[in-house]
């Protein structure tokens, strides 16, 4: 009897959910997937790419907590947590927790506090679901009294309230944890689908997310 149960509600979701992608449009996630991310900076070799914290500065601004806008040019501090800024009349240290977010030449980056304070994340896509890279850059002793550098690379994937991550790469620019997939995914199952279920990238990650908020718009709008 359980198992006869067990049959008939296995039959049931499956008429249920192929009815229910029939009358989703599903073209977007298939276009994603047949080409590349639509962000170019971030096909490839991860560090080659991603890495965008310089000593340089940059024309940019700051949108500040208060909702005033600071324009002028912007050098971001390795630390993942202050910024510099300067125009004509202003020079200042900024940290994390004074403003929401800020241009660094072609990037934008917010201030989001994924854990005890306030720090610097790239966005890399933005919708319903949105992609978050950190980075942090220190510099240690190494041998014979050299300074060793130690990059620290993580990603973040905000979903409503709900905030998966950080996650890392490993030498081969894997992702690691890949345990968070199916409960952020789980209300788009032919995304599911599509997803690598093992060697999961970057690229694979900015297309799933991609993917997402493509299909969220099309078929749920932009007020659900």
């Amino acid at each position: 009897m359980k198992t006869l149960l067990l049959s008939l509600l296995s039959a049931f979701l499956t008429i249920f959910l192929t009815f229910n992608l029939k009358s989703q449009d599903l073209s977007c996630i298939d276009s994603i997937y047949q080409n590349s991310p639509r962000n170019e900076a971030y096909q490839g070799n991860f560090e080659d790419n991603i890495f965008v914290i310089k000593s340089d500065w940059k024309k940019g601004y700051v949108i500040m907590n208060e909702g005033d806008t600071l324009i002028g040019e912007i050098k971001i501090h390795t630390d993942g947590i202050h910024i510099y800024f300067r125009n004509e009349t202003l020079k200042k240290k900024l940290r994390a927790d004074k403003y929401k977010v800020f241009k660094y030449d072609q990037h934008f980056f917010a201030s989001k506090k994924f854990g005890n304070y306030p720090f610097n994340v790239e966005i890399i896509e933005l919708g319903p679901i949105s992609l978050y890279a950190y980075e942090q850059h220190s510099n240690y002793p190494g041998m014979a009294g050299a300074s060793m550098r130690v990059d620290l690379v993580q990603f973040y994937v905000e979903k409503g309230s709900d905030v998966y991550g950080p996650f890392k790469l490993n030498y081969r620019d894997i992702l690691l944890d890949k345990s968070w997939i199916n409960e952020c995914f789980n209300d788009c199952p032919y995304l599911l689908i599509k997803i690598p279920q093992k060697n999961l990238k970057f690229p694979d990650l900015l297309k799933a997310c991609q993917s997402y908020n493509c299909w969220y718009y099309n078929n749920l709008g932009t007020n659900q």
